[in-house]
């Protein structure tokens, strides 16, 4: 992502805190031009301004009445109010110790007056420039939180109302066999009673129920049929790796990549994210309390299967879950142990769209530990395959 320092948002503000009023006159006269401007005369005068004018940059005298410029610094990186601009100490006290003291105050620079105009205009534009990076990088950095976040409220939502849906599909299949009784015995009648009214409501609603039945289970099959689109694998797995970097690296996750299946297919793309970062996301939580935490995704081409991998370095799975771990709403995080909770959705939602796709998951016990969860996607059911453009 490309950081920009110059244009309409650039903070160019400064503020100037020195109790000499002809000092401050000297500087404003320098930087009025080009920055703007505002003055204090003593620190306690400097945080309300400070607070309000929001700068990038504070040149700070150090002998003053009252708040000393080592006090003023020291208060100005610890307080979050004050917006941590750049800090450059301006004093006539030039011994290496008193540099040091100014230093350990939190203070970016140090200059000596006199000091020379051109260094001190070269300094401002280097940590004016340096402010202004550090804030894009903030605002990146939430902007990926916020993204992240919301991409796991979305794969969420959407487990919870793909199993809903399924498991809903399973419980209307269940009523074609009674409802086809049911019509059987609504022609009966009908035939026996063909003037009777209650007859014909009968027969009405039997038909209303069958056409509900079948737009339910149409509506299931469309969803897991959806958006079915030429793709290259890679570049999907890619995409959603680089979403998972974040919260990987906030939980000091070493994750490695090995994309090697170089095709296109006709697939779904939300599909393979979802199944991608369910699998991803339980090996980050497989790791929560380890010392040593890895995860490896490889992908490759295999015969005419697509083969996907997601290998953690974590405990592994106890062998009296290993049955279980595919089962709805079964879940090993409850809360108990640290973690967040889980729901149970996310395997059991992954192996019926890879299934749907002719393909396998399967997790198991690595012989070098941890888990290991592997998806087969044939192309030949994911799609044909597309050779890529050169």
């Amino acid at each position: 992502m490309e950081l920009k320092t110059q244009g309409s948002n650039e903070n160019r503000r400064i503020v100037i805190v020195d109790d000499e009023p002809k000092n401050l006159k000297i500087l404003r006269i320098r930087l009025a031009k080009d920055y703007e401007l505002a003055e204090a005369s003593s620190g306690e005068e400097a945080q309300d301004i400070i607070r309000s004018f929001q700068p990038a940059l504070v040149l700070l005298d150090i002998m003053m009445p009252g708040m000393s410029g080592y006090e003023l610094t020291k208060l100005i990186k610890q307080d979050p109010s004050l917006g941590n601009p750049k800090v450059i100490l301006l004093s006539g006290k030039g011994l290496i110790e008193e540099k040091l003291e100014g230093y350990e105050s939190g203070a970016d620079d140090y200059l000596t007056k006199p000091f020379n105009k051109q260094e001190l205009e070269a300094k401002i534009r280097v940590f004016l420039r340096l402010f202004n990076l550090e804030q894009q990088l903030i605002q990146i950095n939430q902007d990926l939180e916020e993204e992240v976040k919301l991409r796991s409220e979305q794969l969420l939502k959407a487990e919870r109302l793909t199993f809903v849906g399924l498991h809903s599909a399973q419980i209307v299949h269940n009523l074609k066999n009674p409802l086809q009784v049911l019509r059987f015995y609504v022609d009966n009648l009908k035939k026996d009673h063909p003037e009777s009214k209650a007859v014909t409501k009968i027969d009405e609603v039997q038909k209303k129920l069958l056409e509900i039945v079948k737009n339910i289970l149409g509506s299931v099959d469309r969803d897991l049929k959806d958006d079915i689109v030429p793709l290259e694998i890679d570049r999907v797995l890619r995409d959603e790796l680089d979403f998972l970097r974040l919260g990987a690296s906030e939980q000091d996750i070493r994750l490695k990549v090995d994309l090697d299946a170089d095709v296109m297919v006709m697939a779904s793309a939300s599909h393979i994210r979802q199944v991608v970062g369910n699998l991803v996301k339980n090996a980050m939580d497989a790791l929560w309390d380890q010392d040593q935490k890895s995860i490896k995704v490889r992908s490759e081409v295999s015969g005419s299967d697509i083969i996907v991998s997601v290998q953690d370095s974590g405990p592994g799975i106890p062998s009296n879950l290993q049955e279980k771990i595919f089962e709805p709403l079964f879940t090993t995080k409850d809360g108990n142990t640290g973690q967040a909770p889980g729901h149970g959705l996310g395997l059991s939602y992954c192996r019926r769209i890879i299934e749907n796709y002719g393909g396998s998951l399967a997790i198991k016990n690595h012989e070098e530990g941890g888990a290991i969860a592997t998806v087969h996607l044939p192309i030949k059911h994911a799609g044909k395959s597309i050779k890529k453009a050169s």
